[in-house]
């Protein structure tokens, strides 16, 4: 599907062949929706005709599979610095070789 910028979709068509739980947020008006797709032999709870809705909620989602993770991913500073560190060292012989190959052009 191609829309273009500024243009709102109000629906789409999508077909699910696979199980698994989907994720869809709208950009413009920050809204997401969750989808998920059962297998053949297995039922949603609240369900009419196969098709079952719920709020999102911490308990809807974890009958989904859906688990509310608070995870916090810590800087590795020693990799931070001791690239900063790589990379300075670089620079400054680039431009030492540079100078001291200048400087034998001068000589000679």
């Amino acid at each position: 599907m191609i829309v273009q910028q500024g243009t709102p979709v109000e629906t789409f068509s999508f077909i699910f062949k696979d199980q698994g739980i989907y994720v869809f947020e709208s950009a413009a008006s920050g809204t997401v929706t969750i989808i998920g797709v059962v297998d053949k032999s297995q039922t949603c709870s609240n369900s009419v005709n196969g098709i079952g809705a719920a709020m999102v909620t911490d308990k809807s989602l974890a009958q989904i599979g859906i688990e509310s993770q608070d995870k916090k991913e810590q800087p590795n500073w020693w990799f931070i610095n001791f690239s900063f560190f790589c990379i300075n060292v670089f620079v400054f012989l680039v431009i030492g070789i540079m100078i001291r190959a200048h400087n034998l052009k001068v000589k000679g």
